[in-house]
Parts: C-alpha cells; sequence; structure tokens
C-alpha cells in the first residue's frame, strides 16, 4: 500500500510540474482580457461574475451592517470600470494596453523567462513596469507591485 501511495504521489507530482506553463514570448502573444484583481488581504473582485469578496484588513476598516454594505457596493461599482482592461502583445515585442477606461496605449513589452517577468513601456511616457508573471491554468497572472500597492491580475486570452 505505502508503495502505491509513494507511486500515486510521483505522478501527481510530475503532472503538476508538467501542468505549470513557463511564461515565455510566444505563449503570451495574443489579446488579454481581465478575468480578476485582487489586492492581496483587502479585496478579490472577479469581473466575469460581478463579485466582490472583503478580506480581513478591509472588513477590519468598513466594519458590518449598513455602512459596509454600501461601501462594498461602492467598490464594486468602481472596480467594474475596468471590466475593458487588456493587454495585447504581439509577435514583433509591441502591444497595446487599455486600463479600461482611458484609450488604448502603444507599448513595447519584453519578457525575461528566467524572471518570469514581463516589462512593458508605455511609448507616449516611457513609463516602464515590470510584471511578475505566471500561468494559472489557462490563465495569465501578472503582479504589479510598486512601493504602495501590491495587486494580481488575472487575464484571458481572448478567441
Amino acid at each position: 500500500m505505502k508503495k502505491l501511495l509513494i507511486c500515486l504521489l510521483t505522478v501527481i507530482t510530475a503532472f503538476s510540474m508538467d501542468a505549470q506553463e513557463k511564461v515565455t514570448k510566444l505563449n503570451v502573444i495574443g489579446n488579454w482580457k481581465i478575468v480578476s484583481m485582487e489586492l492581496p488581504g483587502t479585496v478579490y473582485y472577479n469581473l466575469e461574475n460581478d463579485s466582490i469578496a472583503p478580506r480581513e484588513a478591509l472588513l477590519t476598516q468598513i466594519g458590518s451592517g449598513k455602512d459596509s454594505t454600501d461601501a462594498l457596493a461602492t467598490m464594486k461599482t468602481s472596480l467594474a470600470m475596468l471590466k475593458g482592461m487588456s493587454f495585447i502583445f504581439n509577435a514583433d515585442g509591441k502591444g497595446e494596453i487599455t486600463d479600461g477606461m482611458n484609450p488604448a496605449k502603444d507599448i513595447t513589452y519584453t519578457v525575461d523567462e528566467a524572471g518570469a517577468v514581463i516589462t512593458t513601456v508605455t511609448l507616449e511616457n516611457d513609463a516602464k513596469e515590470d510584471l511578475k508573471a505566471s500561468f494559472v491554468k489557462e490563465l495569465l497572472r501578472m503582479e504589479f507591485e510598486d512601493t504602495e500597492n501590491h495587486i494580481v491580475f488575472l487575464f484571458r486570452k481572448a478567441k
């Protein structure tokens, strides 16, 4: 029984490792539409089903009752504006980004496969962003982090 269990765990581990796709310039090419965003420890918002899940830090701030319900409704309405957020990565290292509220902006991008980082540069102002990237099943997970924010976005490739 012990040998069977060890064999089964080995197969599951090998399958899990194979299922995780490495981020490469080739597999990020395409049009990626936002699925969800999360401020870890604060709030998770799924744009596909318009659902919000407050986390402990937010619940501590807003409390409970009507005021918290109103605060969550306002937050949900604000976050819904991200519904049009997308990245387009073309094979030539150029692309486009839109935050869902403003016109699309032209970008260039590079993929650091070893570091799993996508670096974008917005052409109009040379704004550079380093986004940690990985795949979660078929979704592209990108993390934005600066001194004040840590935001995790999930994107689905448009068909």
